[in-house]
């Protein structure tokens, strides 16, 4: 699931968002993995969306059924996962013309959520797509404490709370493989398992695991006097969120 387009509310296209990259993990696909199913994101949902005519979500289906033959997959992933309330009645409606459209090509439909949006209506959701990915990682807002990546209480609540409204086998949970990095005085950013790694040795601080949430955090302050506090998810804290889905027959894990 490549995040390869996105959409642009002001000209009412799809724009692609790496040409490189997809040409090269494109390559990489017919070479090494050919029988890979293959389902490209499309984002730009968060902000903006505007439907200002009673046949722009048909207009925009075309777009989208053109973009699915041009580049030959197994079939399309809509981002939902930042939505504007106002919003999510046409939403729904797109979702429905674009899961009918690409059953008729005979092709898989999927759409991706925030686990623990509660105004998305799941059993409806389910009723209009092959496959719903959930994301189990919260990220963190400007201004955000720091705070757990995905604490094991929430995301256990959370998980069987979205599967008790749908089939298991519609559900795949997506895992988070990146952490965040307080620092005083800015906002949080980013940080993968490898720096986290070369901070501790480089500080000689050692990373600790939280008993409450089970995530894992490195805290320092580095040479300038400023104190960084990074949450991270790493293989441990995938173990234990496995362990809560080990009993239900999901469609899948991702990362």
């Amino acid at each position: 699931m490549p995040e390869w387009y996105g959409a642009d509310w002001e000209t009412q296209t799809l724009k692609q968002l790496d040409k490189n990259r997809q040409g090269l993990l494109a390559t990489y696909l017919e070479i090494k993995a050919p029988d890979t199913t293959v389902l490209p994101v499309v984002n730009g949902f968060d902000q903006g969306v505007s439907f200002d005519s009673p046949y722009a979500i048909a207009e925009f289906v075309e777009k989208l059924e053109t973009l699915s033959d041009d580049i030959g997959v197994n079939g399309l992933c809509l981002d939902y996962r930042w939505v504007e309330p106002a919003a999510i009645a046409d939403l729904i409606e797109l979702l429905g013309n674009t899961g009918e459209m690409l059953a008729e090509q005979d092709k898989q439909s999927c759409v991706a959520l925030r686990l623990g949006a509660d105004y998305w209506p799941l059993p409806e959701v389910e009723s209009l797509v092959d496959t719903i990915v959930f994301t189990g990682l919260r990220q963190p807002d400007r201004g955000s404490f720091p705070k757990p990546m995905a604490p094991h209480d929430m995301f256990s609540e959370l998980a069987l709370d979205a599967l008790s409204q749908i089939r298991a086998s519609t559900a795949v949970f997506a895992l988070g493989n990146i952490g965040y990095d307080w620092v005083t005085g800015a906002s949080a950013t980013p940080i993968h398992f490898s720096e986290v790694a070369r901070l501790s040795g480089l500080h000689d601080v050692p990373v600790i695991f939280d008993p409450v949430s089970l995530n894992s955090t490195l805290a320092y302050v580095d040479g300038q006097g400023r104190r960084h506090q990074i949450w991270f998810m790493d293989a441990v804290n995938a173990h234990n969120l496995l362990q809560v889905l080990a009993s239900s027959p999901v469609g899948g894990v991702a990362i």
